[in-house]
């Protein structure tokens, strides 16, 4: 829908110092603090919303993001 090749969008983002991958984790990453502060939905809910294929898998990449779990996070 951008109209360019996948090789330049990766080269415009790298002159900018992005990469879509950062990209898709700082969204993924405010959505999901979104989903926890304003939401009562299970951990389970949530990752699912956010396309991961379990809650562990979203608890990795949250702690990789926030040195805490979803649920310390939630917690405090």
């Amino acid at each position: 829908s951008l109209n360019i090749s996948a090789a330049t969008l990766k080269r415009k983002l790298k002159s900018e110092g992005q990469s879509f991958r950062g990209i898709k984790d700082k969204v993924l990453y405010e959505k999901s603090i979104r989903l926890l502060k304003e939401t009562s939905d299970s951990i389970e809910l949530i990752a699912d919303q956010l396309g991961y294929s379990d809650s562990s898998n979203f608890a990795k990449a949250f702690k990789g993001w926030s040195s805490m779990t979803p649920s310390e996070f939630r917690l405090g």
